[in-house]
């Protein structure tokens, strides 16, 4: 077997948001070389839990260690540098070129007022190039569909070159073509050695790409396991109230939800 590298251990987290509990005991492990998808209901705690991993919200107790050490010790600008955070909402306030848009990406590498080296140039280049946005550089992000904006905030994520991503709904807006893209490369990070989080809604590219897949609800997690482990008719049933039908394609088992169950 494998062995494997956790880089974050969360064990019994529990966060409250606007007064409301939203996370429950939560405990899970996230492993380097792998695409952890984290899956669940809307309002079930997902993007919660990823700001949470990243420290924009404060736990009310439970433990979050990145790399063995506690998050809250860690200097913003290295752990910037280390976990690269994509979040749900994409907005662009300010008509910059969608190619320094992505160079924002390189900030946590650069002091103060330092423009980018060419070691940084080129890892804006090679983002640019894996997401497939050459045609857009030069265009003005505030002019850009929002299909458009998702793939150039997702190429930023990529010019940290973190050794962890938290991504959240990275292929929401997307056409189908865009949507297998990314997923694609997300993969390939992790292949490549990253430790991959997306939150997504389908569950066929879930069951497709993911290595591992976490189920919540409710703020609880559910079940975690590979994808032919988690995406079974009964939990399906029990948390998403659907069945589903199953597509077995080169090897792989897809999950594709068919209808809504009245149990």
């Amino acid at each position: 077997m494998k062995n494997v590298n956790n880089v974050y251990d969360i064990k019994n987290l529990q966060l409250s948001r606007d007064g409301r509990q939203v996370l429950t005991q939560v405990s899970l492990q996230l492993a380097e070389g792998r695409l952890t998808g984290l899956i669940g209901p809307n309002s079930a705690g997902k993007s919660s839990l990823l700001e949470a991993m990243f420290g924009f919200l404060p736990a009310d107790s439970g433990e979050i260690h990145l790399l063995q050490k506690p998050l809250a010790h860690w200097q913003r600008t290295l752990l910037a540098r280390t976990v690269a955070y994509l979040p749900q909402q994409h907005t662009a306030h300010w008509p910059v070129s969608v190619y320094d848009y992505v160079a924002l990406g390189r900030i946590p590498h650069l002091r103060f007022g330092q423009a980018p080296g060419p070691q940084d140039k080129q890892r804006i280049d090679q983002a640019i190039e894996e997401t497939g946005i050459r045609t857009l550089s030069d265009r003005a992000v505030t002019q850009l569909s929002g299909g458009e904006l998702c793939r150039v905030a997702i190429a930023r994520t990529l010019a940290v070159d973190a050794r962890i991503m938290l991504v959240d709904e990275p292929i929401a807006g997307l056409d189908p073509h865009h949507q297998i893209a990314v997923m694609q490369l997300l993969q390939q990070q992790a292949r490549n050695g990253k430790a991959v989080m997306t939150v997504m809604h389908d569950l066929g590219l879930a069951s497709r790409f993911c290595d591992r897949l976490w189920l919540l609800d409710q703020g609880r997690i559910v079940c975690s396991g590979t994808p032919a482990e988690v995406l079974t008719p009964q939990n399906l049933r029990q948390v998403y109230r659907i069945s589903c039908r199953e597509l077995h394609a080169g090897g792989t088992r897809i999950t594709i939800p068919w209808e809504c169950s009245n149990e």
